[in-house]
């Protein structure tokens, strides 16, 4: 089942490289990863005729990161689209709630290839 969006337009953003945690990124990887935020939350505001937008990350377990891959959320924003504003972060968690049945599924060091030797 397709996960539900926390708002009309939720999209998550990932790097290729699989890493954890964002410190884990190069900074190439942090320039590009903040570079597509920028680049997808300035098409979808206008798009889903927003006036703002929510970026986040969860950056590790006790930030309530439940994906072990780093990845942005970007939310297109309208006024009184959540009645207490916070409420966006319960429903990106609720966005999130099927995928670690799925990443628990996932052997990404089955999938490596070993490049050194």
């Amino acid at each position: 089942a397709a996960a539900a969006a926390a708002a009309a337009g939720h999209v998550l953003i990932s790097p290729v490289r699989v890493v954890r945690r964002f410190a884990d990124l190069t900074p190439a990887e942090v320039a590009d990863l903040w570079g597509l935020a920028q680049l997808v939350g300035k098409t979808l505001e206008p798009h889903f005729g927003a006036q703002s937008l929510t970026l986040a990350i969860q950056d590790g377990p006790a930030a309530g990161q439940t994906v072990p891959h780093v990845h942005v959320h970007v939310l297109p924003r309208k006024p009184g689209d959540f009645k207490n504003n916070d409420e966006v972060y319960d429903e990106i968690d609720k966005s999130e709630a099927h995928l670690p049945k799925l990443s628990d599924k996932l052997d990404l060091d089955k999938e490596r290839v070993v490049r050194t030797r």
